[in-house]
């Protein structure tokens, strides 16, 4: 992944994160691509249920 979208404030990321939450993470699952001259950057596995899945699965709007 090589950027983000900021769409939220400091405050609300850090309210998102309760203890709780920080307990229950689990780190993202990265699949190196097999070497050949299209792969550039790995793909990255998002557990379902999480923010960021939620947040692939939505059409961005602009």
């Amino acid at each position: 992944m090589s950027h983000s979208e900021v769409t939220q404030a400091p405050e609300e990321v850090i309210a998102y994160w309760t203890p709780q939450r920080m307990a229950e993470a689990q780190p993202r699952e990265i699949r190196l691509p097999a070497p050949g001259p299209e792969s550039s950057e790995p793909e990255v596995s998002v557990p379902p249920g999480s923010a960021e899945a939620e947040s692939e699965a939505a059409p961005e709007q602009e």
